[in-house]
């Protein structure tokens, strides 16, 4: 009787074991978080608990890239989604890359725009044409001191933002550069140089108060050996 007893314990303790192991829910893939907001020079972890094998990656790597371990690093103002994909499953999130200079209007960058063109987009004041070739805005904000628009034969070749002189300002324009373009480096005479998103247009910027928008590689030609860009 004993022993009987003592199988049919083992028997129920078994069957019980496997009926609850049957049952045990298995995880489901999912993002720690689903969004994110920070600066171009900070970075946050995604994770997608209790899986190991995971592959990131960044829809838009100008805005940040992200690592084999889910760690997303900003590095200019802009969205981009992070995508996990683990068991056969795509997760997906947003991040928010946001600046912390919005004090200034890029100039109309419509390079070979017509003069007219330049004038029916700008909504600063405009103050006057220094010759035939240079028309001149009032600045707006707190930053901007003018902003100025070179033609050639009746179309825009560059455009540049004269601002306000004092430390303060010069800091907020060096950070407002960087968090939205490629930085290539400083020239040998101390202009700071960046790249558009895209490679269409530089701008550099001329002691610490003038930014300058070209095409013209010549412009940037100092620094090619410096950043090693092939122009």
């Amino acid at each position: 009787m004993t022993n009987f007893l003592k199988l049919s314990t083992y028997l129920f303790l078994c069957l019980s074991f496997f009926a609850c192991s049957k049952d045990d829910p298995q995880p489901v893939p999912a993002l720690s978080r689903t969004e994110a907001a920070l600066k171009y020079d900070e970075d946050v972890q995604f994770r997608v608990p209790n899986f190991s094998n995971v592959t990131w990656s960044s829809s838009d790597e100008f805005v940040g890239t992200v690592d084999e371990s889910g760690k997303f690093t900003a590095h200019h103002v802009g969205e981009a989604k992070i995508t996990a994909t683990v068991d056969g499953q795509t997760l997906t999130a947003t991040v928010v890359v946001e600046p912390y200079v919005t004090g200034i209007v890029e100039p109309y960058l419509n390079f070979g725009g017509s003069v007219q063109s330049i004038m029916e987009y700008e909504k600063r004041e405009y103050l006057e044409d220094i010759s035939t070739v240079y028309t001149v805005f009032r600045g707006q904000g707190d930053l901007e001191k003018y902003v100025g628009y070179l033609t050639a034969q009746g179309i825009m070749v560059s455009a540049n933002i004269e601002f306000i002189f004092n430390l303060n300002v010069i800091q907020n324009v060096m950070l407002f550069y960087k968090e939205r373009y490629n930085y290539l480096g400083k020239g040998y005479n101390d202009r700071d140089y960046f790249e558009s998103k895209d490679g269409s247009y530089r701008v550099f910027i001329s002691g610490g108060d003038n930014a300058y928008y070209t095409q013209d590689p010549f412009l940037a030609s100092t620094i090619i050996e410096e950043v090693n860009v092939p122009w």
